[in-house]
């Protein structure tokens, strides 16, 4: 079963009562869904930081990156197809950290393996802030059928699909001889 087809209220037993998470979400693909069925699955609210555009330009991706609108829709799309857009709040993400690192109701954060460090790092700005730490949930990195990770510049790139599977290869058509 696609993770886009399951119910991500369907026998989840919550654990968090709130739970956040960040990102870029540009090509949304197997990954991010990953992430955010598990931020639904444990917690009773979810907030998920979406880059702004301010932001995704200081990232320095090797590409360019669709607009904070567009990407906002898709994630709302997919939240509404679980039927779980009630209980997420998106928003701007203007700084690695976002909301997560002064919020006190934030009790978990949910990264993926190439992420881990800077929930880490969240959590020793909150000490330093006087902020308990956060529970910090790791996805692990969704690979493709190449074995690699799904990633936005990799779809990007043409290596795989969205759904993490091989592009078709190119058809070679023969080009047709006009006989006159």
């Amino acid at each position: 079963m696609l993770c886009s087809e399951k119910k991500a209220t369907d026998h989840f037993q919550k654990t968090f009562r709130v739970v956040a998470l960040g990102g870029t979400f540009d090509c949304f693909h197997k990954g991010h869904e990953a992430m955010i069925l598990k931020a639904l699955a444990i917690g009773e609210k979810v907030i998920i930081g979406l880059t702004s555009d301010e932001f995704a330009k200081r990232l320095g991706k090797p590409h360019p990156i669709k607009g904070f609108e567009e990407r906002k829709i898709v994630l709302e799309e997919f939240l509404r197809s679980l039927g779980a857009h009630s209980k997420v709040e998106i928003l701007p993400l203007n700084d690695p950290y976002g909301i997560a690192a002064t919020s006190q109701e934030i009790e978990a954060l949910i990264v993926s393996e190439e992420t881990e460090q800077r929930g880490l790092e969240l959590n020793e700005l909150r000490k330093r802030g006087g902020l308990r730490p956060l529970s910090i949930i790791v996805i692990p990195m969704v690979r493709g059928m190449d074995g690699n990770p799904i990633s936005s510049t990799a779809i990007r790139l043409g290596r795989i699909k969205r759904d993490g599977s091989l592009p078709e290869a190119p058809s070679k058509s023969l080009s047709k001889v006009s006989k006159h």
